[in-house]
Order: structure tokens, then C-alpha cells, then sequence
């Protein structure tokens, strides 16, 4: 994903779009959305893409799990629960997934600034972020 972010960086400034500072700006989109295959209509996981709109090429992506398989059969067998790799990385509400994997995309701290997300949807995120 880094050489994707990489790419999209020089197309953006071989195009001349870059800030009166000289940093490239460009257009992404963010595609979120639940596996086909949720648990009886439950919502326990969530996949979040940033994709870039000139290479069509993923620059992020987010996973969120509000279950474990492997804790659940431990917890059945009444066997001890700590084990070695725990899927589960959510706790919060399920409508809320996605939001937090766009506002972690956009933490200063990535290699790559975001400036402009196509979507009306995104506000939300964005909100998050002030």
C-alpha cells in the first residue's frame, strides 16, 4: 500500500497539483462495508479501503472485529482464554467501525496527508478528526 500512496504522490505532482506550499494534494475514496456472510444478521465485522482516484489502487484499509471465534469455543470449553492471536479489535457500537477506521487513516501520524475524500457520506468521519 505504501508504493500505491507512493504512486498516486507523483502522478499527483507530474499533474501540478500540489499546495502553495509544494505538498501534493489528491482525490480518494473511501469504500467501507460488512462481509456478506455476517452471524444471523449481526454486525461483527467491518472492512474500510481508502482508495486512490487516479491509480484505482488501495492506499489504506481497516479491519474491525467485535468477535473472536477462537474465544468463543475456549470460553465454551471452559478452557482457559487467553490463547496466542485474538481476532477482536472493537468493542464500541457497530455503526461505528467504519467511522474509526477513516478518523485512524487520517491521523497525522501516516506517511501521507489527506486533503480531499468525494463523498458526502464521509463528513462524519471528519467530524471525529476536529
Amino acid at each position: 500500500m505504501k508504493e500505491a500512496g507512493e504512486e498516486e504522490k507523483n502522478l499527483t505532482i507530474e499533474n501540478g497539483n500540489v499546495t502553495e506550499d509544494g505538498s501534493p494534494f489528491f482525490t480518494v475514496l473511501e469504500d467501507g462495508g460488512w462481509p456478506s456472510l455476517c452471524s444471523h444478521g449481526h454486525r461483527y465485522r467491518d472492512v474500510s479501503r481508502v482508495i486512490g482516484m487516479r491509480t484505482q489502487k488501495i492506499l489504506d484499509l481497516g479491519i474491525r472485529n467485535k468477535y473472536c471465534s477462537m474465544c468463543e469455543y475456549r470460553e465454551a470449553q471452559r478452557l482457559d482464554p487467553t490463547h496466542e492471536k485474538c481476532y477482536k479489535n472493537w468493542e464500541g457500537a457497530s455503526a461505528s467501525m467504519e467511522k474509526d477506521m477513516l478518523v485512524e487513516c487520517f491521523k497525522p501520524q501516516q506517511a501521507i496527508s489527506w486533503t480531499r475524500v468525494p463523498h458526502s457520506c464521509m463528513r462524519w468521519g471528519f467530524q471525529r478528526l476536529l
